[in-house]
């Protein structure tokens, strides 16, 4: 399984995933933007990573190594979660020091939520979404994976879209939005509900890419 990993970080990986790395760190310094712009870039980093695996027969490759496939998919479920993973824990520094350095600035974020816990659980939420979505159809017979990205990313822009809505128009959820420290604490359930989703939408991507790989001929 490691080998499986190493595989993957090294010939699948595209090196442009660091140049998206670097341009979520940076999306939290620009003032009044949302905030959810710069963790849609690692969804095309996923799909670049699929057809790259399209483009030089990677699954021709896998299917004459000593794994099973359920291995193959589950190394594969892996590396995209530390794609995803990866780049929120690189955001999360950026967020702190552009508060350090912007905040008496730019107190408020005029182009959506305040960086705060709500918008790393309702990233991890839409990545979730997301995983359930492209990552069965990669390994599909007719690896639909292009389609998929596209459907992958309406819903992405969606769940985020919907959550900018739930916290600024209704009564209630205000402090879902805010980066006061005393409404940091409030929002720390749902950062727990965001990473339970997400791990729970991604264990069934998988789960659903292992059944879809073990019906297809390769």
């Amino acid at each position: 399984m490691k080998n499986l990993i190493v595989k993957d970080l090294r010939l699948a990986t595209h090196p442009i995933t660091i140049i998206y790395y670097i341009l979520a760190g940076g999306m939290m310094f620009i003032p009044n933007y949302p905030r959810f712009i710069g963790f849609f870039y690692i969804l095309i980093a996923v799909f670049i990573t699929f057809q790259t695996d399209l483009q030089y027969k990677d699954r021709e490759f896998c299917g004459i190594l000593p794994v099973s496939k359920k291995e193959t998919v589950i190394s594969r479920t892996i590396v995209v979660s530390m794609l995803e993973i990866g780049v929120i824990l690189i955001s999360i520094p950026c967020a702190i020091i552009s508060k350090l350095v912007l905040g008496s600035t730019f107190p408020e974020n005029d182009a959506g939520m305040n960086t705060n816990l709500t918008v790393f659980a309702s990233a991890l939420v839409a990545y979730g979404i997301s995983n359930i979505i492209m990552i069965p159809g990669a390994y599909r017979k007719s690896f639909q994976i292009k389609m998929r990205f596209f459907i992958a990313m309406f819903v992405f822009i969606a769940v985020c879209g919907i959550m900018e809505f739930a916290v600024s128009g209704i009564h209630g959820l205000e402090y879902l939005s805010s980066d006061a420290a005393a409404d940091l604490v409030r929002q720390i359930p749902a950062l727990l509900i965001g990473i339970a989703l997400y791990a729970t939408l991604t264990f069934f991507a998988c789960k659903k890419a292992i059944k879809e790989y073990e019906r297809a001929e390769v």
